[in-house]
Order: C-alpha cells, then sequence, then structure tokens
C-alpha cells in the first residue's frame, strides 16, 4: 500500500507520438521523466515498468524510441562504467534486457518485503 502511494505522490511524466518516416513506415517515439530520488531505485523501478508495459501496448509491436531523463545510472553503485560483469541498476536492466530478477536490489519485492 505505501508503494502505490509513493507512486502516486512522486509522478512520472511520460508522452509519446507516432511518427511516419520517409518510407511511409510508422515509428513511435517516447520521452519520459522518472523520480530523482537516488533513495528509491524501487519506486524509479517500477516507474520504468509501467511505463515500458503501456508504450508496448501502444505502439503495438511497431518500432519505439524511448528518450529521456531515466534518472537512473548503469550500474548498481551509481557509476557510469566499471568492470565487466558489475551489476545493473534495476532501470537500466529492466530496459536492456527487458526484466529484472525478484532478488536485484532495487525490485520492490526485495526493498517493501510484506
Amino acid at each position: 500500500a505505501a508503494l502505490w502511494r509513493e507512486l502516486h505522490e512522486k509522478l512520472t511524466l511520460a508522452n509519446a507520438v507516432e511518427v511516419s518516416v520517409e518510407s511511409g513506415r510508422k515509428v513511435w517515439i517516447s520521452t519520459c521523466h522518472l523520480y530523482w530520488d537516488p533513495r528509491y531505485p524501487d519506486l524509479k523501478l517500477l516507474q520504468a515498468w509501467l511505463l515500458e508495459r503501456e508504450l508496448s501496448a501502444l505502439s503495438g509491436g511497431k518500432p519505439l524510441i524511448l528518450a529521456g531523463d531515466l534518472n537512473s545510472t548503469p550500474l548498481l553503485d551509481g557509476r557510469s562504467q566499471g568492470p565487466k560483469g558489475a551489476e545493473l541498476s534495476g532501470v537500466y536492466e529492466l530496459m536492456t534486457r527487458g526484466r529484472v530478477d525478484v532478488q536485484h536490489p532495487h525490485h520492490p519485492v526485495l526493498l517493501r518485503p510484506g
């Protein structure tokens, strides 16, 4: 219940538009802004998951370009670069791999048990 309340209090914003390119092919372009505070990686992950779910349904399998301020770094420890195999942040893992394991340190189930 607390996570759901926070999701509604700490809003995110996204816009999406379908455009036709020169070839006539349709492409979706979206931009977003996720919550900024690094103390809430689970909230950002949930926002990113909801965004991905909605954009997938909206685009209907057409190509999609997502740009925006995800307020996340590639690596779990807040760095943008590190050794090969370094653990990814939850948002970055979701956006690049399509899923986040429930045991990931940023997963809401792990951070907010009960």
